[in-house]
């Protein structure tokens, strides 16, 4: 059994796991409103809900499995999954955002327009992952800290989409925050923005 220099604490597994209960019950209620209503508002918030929720989910798995028995082959795969998940909030972003801004004509083209690019490297990533490639999360090279740090134990080593991944996330929260802001300026409505612009925040 690994002797780790930083183990893993119950704070690192309770987090992740407690937020996979409050996502869950998101995706419950928006799936739900998704149906009843047919909203394609409520449809992109099942989505990003979902997204979220197999992101923390698949770190949740990561840890277990590291806690109990210390899986590295089974973690990595989780390790995979989880930043699939958040891969697709390039896609899973501008969607949400179509339907709840009211974006004037060149907002929503730079917007459709990274919807779609989001939605070719989400399904880059995925088939890169799916062919054994190294490029995205590796499945045969471990993480650098994999024997220092508990958490990493079970996590492969990023490769060079990851981090281009990581950029592009950065720049459509940026995009995200100006676009919100540029509707509250245009449109006043800030009890009904008020939380969208406070996750995008967070």
């Amino acid at each position: 059994m690994p002797q780790f220099a930083q183990p893993l604490t119950l704070v690192q597994f309770l987090v992740p796991s407690v937020s996979v209960g409050i996502l869950l019950s998101g995706v419950i209620l928006y799936g739900y409103m998704s149906m009843r209503y047919r909203s394609p508002l409520y449809i992109s918030m099942t989505i990003l809900a979902l997204a979220a929720l197999g992101f923390v989910g698949s770190e949740s798995m990561i840890l277990g499995l590291v806690g109990y028995g210390h899986g590295w082959n089974p973690a990595i795969r989780f390790h995979q999954a989880e930043h699939l998940f958040g891969t697709l909030f390039l896609a899973a972003l501008p969607f949400f955002l179509a339907n709840i801004l009211e974006l004037g004509r060149g907002w929503a083209k730079i917007n459709a327009m990274l919807g779609v690019l989001g939605l070719l490297y989400t399904l880059v990533c995925l088939l890169t992952v799916a062919a054994g490639s190294d490029l995205f999360i590796s499945a045969t090279v471990h993480k650098d800290t994999w024997l220092t740090l508990a958490p990493d134990y079970g996590r492969g080593k990023e490769g060079p989409l990851y981090m281009g991944r990581d950029l592009l996330l950065a720049l459509y929260i940026l995009f995200s925050f100006v676009s919100i802001v540029v509707d509250l300026r245009r449109t006043g409505r800030y009890a009904y923005l008020l939380f969208p612009i406070a996750g995008i925040l967070i």
